[in-house]
Formats: structure tokens, sequence, C-alpha cells
């Protein structure tokens, strides 16, 4: 197993997921907004804190990714993507 995504899933602090369901998480997150798949680019961005795992205000976590233009987040248990609108409720 990737050791930069070991370090990702300790960092993230999710513990009811297991390291592969984050990394689907993951790759659904960063897929979808083309990204670069490369998990220590991935470690990076967490210990910069534009990624963040989260617990939603209804108690769902996320994968929240925030920077200057970008504002994600996707549900850890069905990859589903918050609309700005839940992110607003749900996480701000």
């Amino acid at each position: 197993m990737n050791e930069y995504l070991k370090e990702i899933y300790n960092e993230l602090k999710l513990e009811e997921y297991t390291i592969e369901q984050i990394d689907k998480a993951l790759k659904e997150l960063y897929y979808f907004y083309n990204f670069p798949e490369d998990y220590e680019l991935v470690l990076n961005d967490l210990k910069h804190d534009y990624l963040t795992g989260n617990v939603t205000r209804n108690g769902r976590e996320v994968l929240w990714y925030m920077d200057e233009s970008l504002n994600v987040a996707i549900y850890v248990d069905t990859l589903e993507q918050l609309t700005d609108e839940e992110i607003e409720k749900e996480l701000i």
C-alpha cells in the first residue's frame, strides 16, 4: 500500500471508514475536478489545510477541498458531492 495514502488516512482521522473507502473518496474528489491523482500532492494539500476531513452538522463525514478558487466537498459514504448551499448549511 502507498505510504502517502497511509499518512493521509491517519491525518484525516475519519476512523469510521477503511483506508480503501477514503482512497475511493479521494479519487472521486480529485478526479472530478481534474486534480493530479498523486498521493504526495494530496498529502501536501492536507498539510496546507486545502483538504480536510470534516463531520457535517447532520453527522455525516466529508472530504472538503477549499482554496482561493474552489470549494468542493463530498460525502465519504456515498461519494455524493455537496451543493454550495449544503456546504454553507452543513460546514460553514
